[in-house]
């Protein structure tokens, strides 16, 4: 009897243990996941901070400019701060070809659309 106790006693506390790492494991997890997730809420703050440091000067320099200057960058900073640039000044462009490309498409349907007023 006192030796089927003692089994059940210390399977109760193999099991217990078992629940407390499990619970840990999932704890730890959950923190993993906050902190990611907090890393990426931040990540856009962060960009935006770069974007509203940019030096006017830098705006002036062309691209192989300002990859010499990533490339002879001392700190890591310096590297976010250029690619930042690099990163806008691509959006700019990107955002001025769509702009280009729907005044030609509306000049296209304007001459579309009169060529069928006329016939």
């Amino acid at each position: 009897m006192v030796g089927a106790s003692k089994a059940l006693v210390e399977e109760i506390h193999s099991a217990q243990q078992e629940r407390d790492e499990a619970i840990m494991a999932r704890l730890k997890l959950a923190n993993e996941e906050r902190d990611e997730a907090y890393k990426q809420m931040k990540l856009p703050e962060q960009s935006f901070e770069l974007l509203e440091n940019i030096n006017p000067e830098e705006n002036d320099m062309t691209l192989q400019e300002l990859l010499n200057r990533i490339n002879n960058a001392d700190t890591g900073m310096a590297i976010r701060r250029t690619g930042a640039v690099i990163v806008e000044r691509i959006y700019r462009t990107q955002e001025r070809k769509k702009k280009i490309m729907a005044e030609e498409m509306n000049a296209v349907i304007e001459e579309r659309d009169a060529a069928l007023a006329q016939a």
